[in-house]
């Protein structure tokens, strides 16, 4: 390589050195100014509002906060932060009126939680998200809109009406004919006239 090769190069890699430098100092510089600004009640993460619910053993740290945040944690109600080893640790929690969750991802199981994955009194801090955004796989609003049917035309009710209409098959069962009540005054008759017949006797005349 020429003298004018080599320069060329430590130029190149000065600007590229000089860029990231400068990126550096403007995510600082905003990290600072969002820091400066920070309201508990309401402040920014991300795309969306927070604000501080608990606060236990002073873990809430909005710059570690700010540098550890991922935008997949945009979709849950609630971001809880715990400290093991000075290193911080998020999760995020659904509201409890969420059906499609996970039991263990919705924020009543947050004692659960704590107790199996966190370190015994470990500092930690609960942020809710608030305001309008929109939740990964849902709505907002608990109310699902219902769908509107539309009214069909007679000629096609007709035709409905007509495909339910089932033929009715004709039984093979025959009915069992009942005896007439005259037959058995007939057969009573004849019983009488039996028992009568029975009592006479035919005698000789005597001559």
């Amino acid at each position: 390589m020429g003298k004018k090769e080599v320069k060329n190069t430590i130029e190149v890699e000065i600007e590229n050195v000089e860029v990231e430098v400068v990126e550096k100092t403007e995510e600082e510089l905003r990290i600072e100014q969002l820091i400066k600004e920070l309201d508990p009640a309401d402040f920014l993460l991300g795309n969306g509002h927070y604000r501080l619910v608990k606060n236990y053993r002073e873990g809430f740290d909005y710059r570690a906060l700010l540098e550890r945040y991922h935008e997949i944690l945009n979709k849950y109600d609630y971001i809880v932060g715990d400290w093991g080893y000075d290193q911080l640790r998020l999760k995020g929690f659904f509201k409890d009126d969420f059906r499609n969750a996970a039991i263990d991802s919705k924020i009543s199981h947050l004692e659960d939680y704590l107790y199996e994955y966190c370190n015994f009194g470990c500092a930690y801090f609960v942020i809710e998200q608030f305001g309008e955004f929109h939740r990964k796989g849902r709505d907002t609003s608990n109310s699902r809109p219902r769908k509107k049917t539309k009214p069909k035309p007679k000629n096609q009710v007709e035709e409905t009406k007509k495909e339910h209409q089932k033929p009715r098959r004709k039984s093979n069962f025959k009915k069992k004919e009942q005896p007439r009540k005259d037959n058995k005054k007939e057969k009573k008759e004849v019983k009488k006239v039996q028992t009568k017949a029975k009592g006479f006797v035919i005698r000789e005349r005597e001559q």
